[in-house]
């Protein structure tokens, strides 16, 4: 089975390892930057994850939270949307 073949036949798969591959097999000879592209990778997806993470409890704080607790101080809020984002983590 050539590339081409397989392509058809798994073609998600083979689109999931083009970076990969590319980095492992085509930069392994400049020290360190396939470390360096990996990690940068990682801190992409972890920021977008706390992103939306943040951006989801500070939802729930302000339109259902709020609503309910009319005297609800900074200091409060901020822990308690700390509270929230740990518990969306859990869910």
């Amino acid at each position: 089975m050539n590339g081409s073949e397989s392509l058809k036949l798994f073609p998600r798969a083979f689109q999931l390892q083009t970076l990969p591959y590319f980095v492992i097999n085509k930069l392994h000879n400049l020290k360190g930057l396939p470390g360096m592209f990996t990690a940068c990778l990682y801190a992409g997806a972890l920021s977008t994850g706390s992103s939306a993470l943040n951006s989801m409890s500070l939802v729930v704080l302000e339109d259902i939270i709020k609503k309910r607790a009319k005297n609800l101080t900074d200091a409060d809020a901020a822990k308690l949307c700390k509270i929230i984002a740990v518990a969306l983590v859990l869910l």
